[in-house]
């Protein structure tokens, strides 16, 4: 992967959202097949994300993606998924 973010059109920058979701989706499944907890899961999924965007953005922006996803958790984004 390269470190400098790539510039692309929506369609490719869809498709590839697309391809990179169902090979988190398996690599989630195999993680769950490996009876790791969901949790750590989770947090090694936003460890990696969280370094992936410190290697092609600014701090800040990272910061500011962080700072959207608090929002988000505290404005009941997740509630659908809770049981």
């Amino acid at each position: 992967m390269s470190d400098t973010p790539i510039v692309q059109s929506a369609a490719e920058a869809k498709a590839d959202l697309e391809r990179a979701g169902r090979m988190l989706e398996d690599a989630i499944q195999a993680m769950r097949k490996a009876n790791i907890a969901p949790h750590l899961v989770a947090t090694a999924l936003l460890g990696g994300a969280v370094h992936i965007l410190g290697r092609v953005s600014t701090e800040e922006s990272v910061i500011q993606v962080l700072q959207n996803a608090i929002a988000g958790v505290r404005g009941g984004d997740l509630r659908r998924f809770q049981r």
